[in-house]
């Protein structure tokens, strides 16, 4: 199952919102991986078990499902996250790319990509559920680094 789409961070024919800087941008979207029970209501808790340079691995816990993943930053661009499979979930590849297609003007491009290893494939319904989430996710995302980088 692949899914993509693009959420709008600045939009240059709205001056009444205050745009976002690249780095204000960047910086909120870094949090939302080193910070993510922050950004993503329950999820129950996060950790970091180790970082190198731009790669970080993580375990995240929702209820007694445990997923862990490996985040790899190219700084100012984007930000690829590889979820291991487990019995509980199949392995899921999600990257956040941050694109100016003009000056100022930014977007993100969330990429999701799962894999069923093991797990049944989703029913179509069950799979526009999960893309509808996955949506309102990374909308709920961008609107809460627009509020803590500008307040």
């Amino acid at each position: 199952m692949k899914f993509e789409h693009i959420i709008q961070v600045n939009d240059l024919l709205t001056p009444l919102v205050e745009p976002l800087t690249r780095e204000q941008l960047w910086e909120g979207l870094v949090e939302s991986v080193e910070a993510p029970t922050r950004f993503l209501p329950g999820l129950d808790s996060s950790r970091i078990l180790w970082r190198d340079g731009d790669t970080l691995r993580r375990e995240l816990r929702i209820g007694r499902v445990v997923v862990r993943d490996t985040v790899r930053l190219v700084t100012g661009h984007r930000i690829a996250i590889d979820s291991e499979p487990s019995a509980e979930v199949p392995a899921l590849t999600r990257t956040v790319t941050v694109e100016e297609p003009m000056e100022g003007e930014f977007v993100v491009r969330f990429r999701y990509e799962r894999s069923s290893q093991g797990h049944e494939p989703l029913a179509p319904a069950f799979a526009a559920v999960l893309e509808a989430a996955w949506l309102q996710a990374d909308i709920d995302l961008i609107a809460q680094v627009r509020q803590e980088q500008i307040g």
